[in-house]
């Protein structure tokens, strides 16, 4: 059974380890390294939020993004599943859950900028109703904008 969860201080190296490798990264063509720093102050930050997939104690997917409630909008900014977990919904209940969440905070739009050539990543984007400007997807959630 999968867990999700907000990220905590102690999760940091096996984050660090998901986010680094390239065959877990889904939004990016290249993987950036997860630094510490940056990883401690998004767990401090009161709109940037990060939550973890669990099975079995084990950490095999996370999402990281923003809020920006000024401007009604959430935006991703890193989306890693583990290679193995790939292909079993991690990605849609991460994204209902965001989509839940966005919803509740009245936002009208999530976005996600998209740099892999993965075309799977594009079709799932595109099959869930978001619409693509460029590199940047776009989930409106109140009417069509």
């Amino acid at each position: 059974m999968y867990k999700i969860r907000e990220a905590r201080l102690g999760d940091f190296a096996e984050l660090a380890k998901l986010n680094d490798t390239c065959e877990n990264i889904h939004l990016a063509a290249e993987p950036g390294k997860l630094e510490k720093e940056f990883f401690v102050d998004c767990l401090k930050q009161d709109n940037v939020r990060l939550l973890v997939v669990e099975k079995s104690g084990v950490i095999v997917a996370f999402i990281l993004f923003r809020m920006d409630q000024t401007a009604g909008e959430f935006h991703i900014d890193k989306l890693s599943i583990k290679s193995g977990y790939a292909g079993k919904g991690l990605d849609e209940h991460l994204y209902q859950k965001l989509e839940r969440l966005a919803v509740k905070k009245d936002a009208v739009q999530i976005t996600a900028t998209i740099s892999t050539t993965n075309l799977a990543v594009h079709d799932f984007f595109k099959r869930n109703g978001w619409k693509q400007k460029n590199q940047v997807y776009i989930k409106y959630l109140e009417g069509e904008n």
